[in-house]
């Protein structure tokens, strides 16, 4: 079983066992988003595009970067929050009434540089997931290092907006857990219809 990775396919394909392929999107078509700027990568879209269609089996998951009719749609796969909202913010000495708001990028650990821009915003709460700064609340802030414990999914569920990049993992957690999400990238590859009406649901 496979998540867009291709090796799994080809070594599948090589001891003749099934494979299962689960995708919202293949790297040669992520590639090909930046090909004009980088042509050198047509000869890994050209190696790639093949392998994908050795599955035995195809699950596109939405949000579906390219759509295909003749393979089957599976919903949003997603981890689903383990707490409840109030008991993650009780566990961060986050009240129930703050409005809050977390930035994450998908559990990768960043130095973040607009701590002062988010303090200088004190009617949101804000939580920091992956942060090089140490764990703990100062005023509006909750900055978490990327191994805080904390389990993702609660943290989405938990805060009333997402920021962040648009990772699928990241994405699903907010639809499953009815939390809009804001991307970090304004700017966006083909085909983006898809996550844009994705990350309108509430």
């Amino acid at each position: 079983m496979c998540d867009i990775a291709v090796i799994g396919i080809a070594a599948a394909a090589k001891a003749n066992i099934p494979s299962v392929l689960i995708e919202n999107f293949t790297w040669d078509w992520m590639y090909s988003s930046y090909f004009e700027r980088a042509p050198g990568l047509g000869r890994f879209i050209e190696y790639l595009r093949p392998l994908f269609t050795q599955a035995t089996l195809r699950l596109q998951a939405a949000p579906i970067c390219v759509p295909d009719d003749s393979l089957k749609k599976v919903s949003p796969i997603a981890r689903v929050a383990r707490d409840s909202p109030l008991e993650t913010r009780k566990a961060l000495g986050i009240s129930r009434e703050s409005e809050t708001i977390l930035i994450s990028m998908g559990g990768i650990s960043m130095n973040y540089e607009f701590f002062d821009a988010l303090a200088a915003a004190p009617q949101y709460h804000f939580i920091v997931a992956g942060a090089s700064a140490p764990q703990g609340t100062a005023n509006n802030i909750t900055a978490l290092p990327a191994k805080s414990g904390m389990y993702h999914p609660d943290l989405v569920a938990a805060s009333d907006a997402v920021v962040g990049k648009v990772g699928y993992s990241t994405v699903c957690e907010a639809y499953l857990g009815r939390t809009q999400f804001f991307s970090f990238l304004v700017r966006c590859s083909r085909n983006r219809s898809s996550w844009r009406s994705l990350c309108r649901r509430r």
